[in-house]
């Protein structure tokens, strides 16, 4: 038996039912071994140990030297948490060099590589510790090549440094997982990163984002190549620029960013579209798409190829390619988003798509100080009468809302105050950094405990008192679903509340005091999680159904909805999450089916204090009480703006019967000024049961009123968006008129 050479590294599943650890086998040859010198348990602790690099290759393997560590791994799977890479290394599975996709004919699909399907070397993260991080300066060349990927995501977020090389070869993706696979940070002005990506032999079919709106790449590289990529059957988001078309995919630091598709092959992706964002600058941006065969991609809103031709310096080719469509839907072919130069299609065929060229519809860059009636940019689909309120009017609006001010809050974070709680902040100290983000007021949901409620550091003024349990549920409606996790705040107007909830449903467990108690995470049906539901809303709480597009993967929105009268988070870390925007799609359709549930939201920071998710409440006093009864009634804002709105005498948050003649009166104004930009372009939105009522144009700054003739609708409801990405960054909840 042979030594393993000087410079490989094993690392064996299973490690501790290893039944001999003096042996590793590789490609079929066994080798001698030292556990704790070659032979590892796990990643980290072979990555740490890595440090020489070969002298020699391996025997019948195609790679005949390598220029860093290697790191070799036994078929099963490896569980892995977070990993960070800080050296040139090379990972190889023990399909290394063998290709997941055979050889195709005629743009068909590749069938899989059969050899693929037995001894595979399975990468298993978790959902929270789900990222290989290639850091650090000395990490110039990274190479994984052979493996089967569950929820393992990678991510670089150098930004400078000069020229590092990431390859990812012979992968196979199974199961699913919400996260973008491929996210590389842009480079730095000073010293801007230079990286070159290769992505090739990849396989993808019947993959589930869980409807997060992630995407396969984000190509924010000197040069990204994607060879032999094969996508089939996925809601993946196959575009380059994310859902909110905010990332660009042209780095303005670097003279050029090339992004280039050779033999890949995109078939029935749900989501799936060729679509670019460049951004601004004066750099250079190359995209070609060679050999490759896309099918069904597009959908009846998107066409199969944006290209963003705004600025000059852009240049697209594709060239000998097939697009083909065979769905009920039409998609347009081509839908440039700017004039359409530097566009090149040749060789290609084209069949099943509308090829009259299509126009994106850019945003305006400036906006008016002030409502113009006339400027709103999204079409109606519901008009309404709209007037600028006289003073009689704004007179009712001030008295309804007289002695209140503007406080901004968080109304989902986590603290260390000891016990269950997973925080990093020390409770103690979240008045005085709260007072720097300039947030007045934050929700506390510590996991699995009541402690802080009961600890001389809780602050009556600044602190509103909660909890963020988990429950799987059975029998949901979705009975496909892939994930039935959820998390859930619960939030108390007294100190015992929570207390109340443990003893009345034992399948908490809960046991100990105030301080040293702990429970667990039961198992609900849905009729279980009802009766929860509707007990805390008996002693006067509420049920935040938080970052339900998270963990929760159903296709039917009612299993979202504990019961009536819930909260739904629709912005979640910052409005311009992907979350975010998936949340707010789900609770809008909540909405259009009859359901009142107010939307709440927040940062679920476990670190820092955060500012990005506040949300504005008009109250008459800083007190958490104040701000626990302000958001029990549903009148307040998830985001940036605050709202004053009342249709007849009925705030928002508020249920009445409709009735003939009421006006909508709406004053939007005490913006948090840290996260509205100087130069954007924002628009006032009033929806209705039926669609968009009303909408103008403005700076996102200069307060605004409306005065709307109301019609026979179920509810009202105003919001804020940034033109620019097309996001709400303030949603104003429902005054309900079917009561």
């Amino acid at each position: 038996m042979k030594e393993l050479p000087l410079g490989f590294y094993a690392v064996q599943c299973d490690f501790d039912n290893c039944p001999d650890k003096t042996v590793f086998e590789f490609k079929g040859v066994k080798y001698a071994v030292k556990e704790g010198e070659n032979l590892f348990g796990d990643v980290v602790s072979a990555v740490k140990a890595a440090v020489r690099i070969p002298e020699c290759g391996l025997e019948g393997f195609e790679y005949e030297r390598f220029t860093t560590p290697v790191l070799l791994f036994s078929p099963g799977e490896h569980r892995t948490h977070n990993v960070t890479f800080d050296r040139s290394i090379t990972l190889l599975g023990a399909n290394a060099g063998v290709y997941p996709n055979l050889p195709s004919a005629g743009g068909a699909f590749p069938e899989a590589d059969p050899r693929r399907e037995e001894g595979e070397t399975v990468l298993h993260a978790t959902y929270d510790f789900r990222h290989y991080s290639v850091t650090g300066a000395d990490t110039r060349l990274f190479i994984i090549d052979g493996f089967s990927m569950r929820w393992p995501v990678f991510y670089d977020p150098r930004n400078s440094g000069g020229r590092y090389d990431l390859v990812f070869r012979n992968l196979v993706y199974r199961k699913y997982n919400g996260f973008n696979h491929f996210n590389f940070a842009p480079s730095a002005a000073e010293d801007p990163i230079e990286r070159h990506v290769v992505i090739e032999n990849v396989r993808m079919v019947d993959y589930d984002d869980l409807d997060y709106g992630a995407s396969f790449v984000l190509p924010r590289n000197r040069s990204t190549l994607l060879k032999n990529v094969a996508i089939k059957n996925t809601n993946l988001l196959f575009g380059f620029s994310g859902i909110l078309n905010s990332v660009s995919v042209r780095d303005a630091n670097l003279p050029e960013t090339e992004l280039r598709m050779e033999d890949c092959f995109i078939h029935d992706d749900a989501s799936g579209f060729l679509r670019f964002n460049c951004g601004s600058g004066g750099s250079r941006f190359s995209f070609t798409a060679k050999n490759c065969s896309f099918k069904n991609v597009g959908t009846a809103d998107c066409a199969a190829f944006i290209p963003d031709t705004r600025t000059p310096g852009c240049e697209y080719l594709i060239k000998d390619c097939r697009f083909v469509n065979d769905r009920d839907i039409t998609p347009r072919f081509m839908s440039s988003c700017g004039e359409g130069g530097g566009v090149t299609v040749e060789n290609t065929a084209v069949e099943g798509y509308d090829m009259t060229p299509g126009h994106e519809i850019v945003p305006p860059s400036r906006a008016p100080e002030r409502i113009t009636l006339t400027g709103g940019f999204t079409p109606l689909t519901d008009p309404h009468k709209a007037w600028i309120p006289g003073s009689d009017e704004l007179n009712r609006l001030d008295e309804f809302y007289a002695g209140r001010r503007a406080f901004y809050g968080d109304l989902h974070v986590h603290t260390k105050c000891g016990g269950t709680s997973d925080g990093n902040l020390d409770m103690a100290l979240w008045p005085s950094h709260m007072d720097l983000k300039h947030v007045d007021f934050a929700v506390i949901v510590d996991h699995r405990q009541m402690r802080g409620y009961f600890l001389p550091e809780w602050n009556e003024e600044r602190f509103v008192m909660g909890t963020e349990p988990g429950a799987s549920v059975k029998e949901l409606r979705d009975e496909h679903c892939a994930m039935s996790m959820v998390h859930y705040n619960m939030l108390f107007p007294h100190k015992y509340g929570l207390a109340m909830v443990l003893a009345n449903f034992p399948e908490y467990n809960f046991r100990g005091d105030e301080l040293t108690g702990k429970f667990g995470y039961p198992s609900f049906t849905p009729d279980r999680f009802r009766e929860l539901t509707e007990y805390v809303q008996s002693i006067g709480g509420m049920m935040v159904h938080p970052h339900p597009k998270i963990l929760l993967s159903s296709k039917d929105p009612l299993d979202y909805c504990f019961a009536d009268h819930i909260y739904l988070e629709t912005i979640y870390g910052s409005p311009y999450s992907e979350t975010s925007v998936k949340d707010y799609e789900l609770w809008t359709k909540l909405l259009d089916m009859g359901k009142h549930v107010y939307a709440s939201g927040g940062s679920d920071t476990h670190s820092e204090v955060s500012n990005f998710a506040v949300s504005t409440f008009y109250t008459k006093e800083r007190s958490g009480k104040a701000f626990f009864d302000q958001m029990h009634s549903g009148d307040f804002t998830v985001g940036y703006h605050g709202m004053k709105m009342l249709v007849g005498d009925s705030p928002m948050g508020s249920e009445s019967p409709c009735r003939p003649g009421d006006v909508l009166l709406l004053r939007v104004g005490d913006p948090f000024l840290e996260h509205i930009k100087k130069d954007g372009c924002y628009e006032l939105r009033v929806y209705s049961d039926r669609g968009l009522a009303f909408a103008s144009v403005f700076d996102g700054r200069t307060p605004q009123t409306l005065a709307l003739g109301t019609a026979d609708r179920r509810f009202y409801r105003a919001e804020v968006a940034d033109l620019a990405c097309g996001v709400r960054v303030s949603i104003g909840n429902p005054v309900w008129l079917d009561a």
